[in-house]
C-alpha cells in the first residue's frame, strides 16, 4: 500500500490553521477508503503551533519563518531523513480539499504519475465571502494539492542541496517546478480536466503573501475573466459559520 506524506507549513492564523486540520482528518479517511496510507508532518516557528500538531498527533518539525523556500527544504530534509512514506502532498494550512481528489490521486499513483496535481482552485476572501476559480497563470499546476513522489525530491535535493531556492519568499510553486523537473526530467502533470469544477479551495486573509485582490488583477492581466461568486458551505469543516472565526 502506498503512503502519502501530507506536507504542512504554518505560521500564524491559528483559527484558521485548527480548521484545515479538521479538514485533514477527513481527507485522510478519504484516502484511506481508497487503499492510500497517509501522515502528516506539520513545519512551524512557533510554540502555539507545535502545541497545536502535538494535540492532532501529527508530526512536528521547527522552522525559521525568515525565507520560506529554507522553511519547506528543512520540512522535507526532515521528511526524507525521519519518516517513511512514498509520495509527499502540499497542503497548506489554507487548503480545503474535497474528498473526490483522493479518487483522482488513487488513479495517477496506479497510472505510475511521479509528480501531479490540478492546475485549478478557487480563491477565498475570509473577511467578504466573495470568491473566484483561477487557473494557473502559465498552464502549471498550482501547488495546493500538489504530490511528488520521493525519488524527485531525493535526486532534486542530491543536485541542487535545495528544492526550494533557500532565500525564496514567494513563487515557490513554480520555483520547486523547474528545479525538479532541472533535476530529474519530470514535469508536473495535471490530472482533473480543466472544465471540472475546482475541488481545492484556497482561503486568502491580510497574511498571506498574495492577497485576494492581488491575485485577482493578475487573472486579469493573464486574460482569464474570474467570475465573483459568493461563497457557500464546501466542506464540512469550511462553512459559512466557520468563516467568521478565521484570524
Amino acid at each position: 500500500m502506498k503512503k502519502i506524506l501530507i506536507f504542512t507549513p504554518v505560521w500564524k492564523r491559528l483559527e484558521l490553521t485548527k480548521l484545515c486540520y479538521k479538514g485533514i482528518h477527513r481527507f485522510r479517511k478519504a484516502l484511506k477508503a481508497n487503499g492510500i496510507q497517509s501522515e502528516v508532518l506539520i513545519v512551524g516557528s512557533e510554540r502555539e503551533h507545535e502545541k497545536l500538531a502535538a494535540r492532532n498527533k501529527f508530526n512536528y518539525v521547527y522552522a525559521d519563518n525568515r525565507y520560506i523556500g529554507e522553511k519547506h527544504n528543512k520540512g522535507v530534509i526532515h521528511a526524507l531523513n525521519n519518516l517513511e512514506w512514498n509520495y509527499l502532498m502540499q497542503y497548506s494550512s489554507d487548503n480545503f480539499i474535497k474528498d473526490e481528489y483522493a479518487t483522482y490521486i488513487k488513479q495517477a499513483i496506479e497510472d505510475n504519475i511521479l509528480f501531479f496535481g490540478t492546475d485549478k482552485n478557487i480563491k477565498l476572501d475570509s473577511k467578504t465571502n466573495k470568491q473566484f476559480d483561477v487557473f494557473s497563470w502559465n498552464g502549471k499546476v498550482v501547488g495546493a494539492g500538489r504530490i511528488i513522489h520521493r525519488d524527485l525530491l531525493q535526486k532534486t535535493y542530491l543536485k541542487f542541496s535545495y528544492i526550494w531556492q533557500q532565500r525564496k519568499k514567494k513563487a515557490l510553486d513554480n520555483d520547486s517546478s523547474v528545479n525538479i523537473y532541472n533535476a530529474t526530467g519530470v514535469r508536473c502533470k495535471s490530472i482533473i480536466d480543466r472544465d471540472y469544477p475546482a475541488l481545492i479551495i484556497d482561503v486568502k486573509s491580510n497574511t498571506n503573501i498574495n492577497s485576494f485582490d492581488g491575485i485577482y488583477k493578475n487573472a486579469i492581466k493573464k486574460y482569464q475573466q474570474p467570475k465573483i461568486t459568493t461563497f457557500t458551505d464546501w466542506t464540512p469543516e469550511l462553512t459559512l459559520d466557520s468563516i467568521k472565526l478565521i484570524d
